[in-house]
């Protein structure tokens, strides 16, 4: 059920003058409640405009415009920055970026972005959340990161199996710290890894296996797995904003046709996540 923030905060301001809240102590910094108390004052910073969106999580924002339209994500800027100003945050324009999404082959010539004034740097790529996004999608940049980390866990690997460490160790060792990092946020980039991309990690499964004794799970294995979960997920849950996407909504995903024309797009979460639910209604 949607939290009601306003009729939360009206509540506990009845006494109050208003769009006033009155806190007997401030929230430690790094307390386990802080990121829920900053995402409740930031509630009402959204966008009135359907093309851009809002994704918040804790004290990090993500502005995203799918309008192609020059100068609406400038406009858009200066509302959110407006808005900070007036609710007494400070919008760090040095650590602000701007990436570029563009599949064209062309170089296009895209206004810079500016925040007071400032202008923001355009960067190639940015690590969010954990996962490395380029300007084309591809995430070779973020596969090369959990190649590099998974290499330096296999030395402990081997070291453990040289100790003649129980197989169910070196297995709970592979599925903490190796497999944990490939898998991470794999609904959402291995569909856009190109056959060589993949190769390094399934070679690294590989050589697990050989150390541990073990057939593992491959990754493609792995990633149809979950994405299949996290769809059925989307499915049984309206409130998410994927719940009825307008190119095909998973309740009726069986009776609709992927009108995708680009294998980028047909290798996507939401695609893929829609072909494997038929396949198993």
């Amino acid at each position: 059920m949607p939290l009601d923030v306003e009729s939360l905060m009206r509540e506990c301001s009845e006494e109050l003058p208003p769009n006033t809240i009155a806190a007997a102590i401030q929230a430690v910094e790094g307390s386990v409640i802080s990121p829920a108390l900053f995402t409740l004052y930031t509630d009402n910073c959204r966008s009135s405009d359907p093309e851009i969106t809002y994704i918040k999580y804790s004290d990090d924002t993500v502005i995203i415009d799918t309008s192609n339209t020059e100068g609406k994500l400038q406009a858009e800027m200066d509302i959110f920055s407006d808005w900070c100003r007036k609710n007494g945050l400070d919008l760090n324009a040095s650590k602000t970026k701007e990436l570029v999404i563009d599949f064209r082959r062309g170089q296009q010539t895209i206004t810079t972005l500016k925040v007071d004034s400032q202008a923001i740097e355009r960067v190639e790529e940015y690590k969010y959340l954990g996962t490395t996004i380029d300007q084309k999608l591809t995430f070779k940049r973020n596969n090369e990161i959990i190649f590099s980390k998974c290499q330096q866990r296999l030395f402990f690997l081997r070291k453990l199996r040289k100790l003649q460490v129980h197989q169910s160790t070196l297995l709970a060792f592979y599925r903490c710290f190796i497999e944990s990092i490939i898998t991470f946020n794999i609904t959402a980039w291995f569909g856009a890894l190109s056959k060589i991309n993949v190769n390094p990690l399934t070679k690294i499964i590989r050589m697990c296996s050989k150390i541990i004794g073990l057939d593992l799970e491959p990754l493609s294995s792995i990633h149809s797995r979950r994405t299949q979960i996290k769809g059925l997920q989307i499915a049984s849950d309206p409130t998410h904003t994927h719940y009825t996407t307008s190119t095909a909504p998973y309740p009726q995903a069986a009776d609709r046709s992927l009108p995708f024309r680009t294998q980028r797009a047909t290798s996507s979460f939401v695609s893929t996540s829609i072909i494997l639910i038929n396949a198993c209604s």
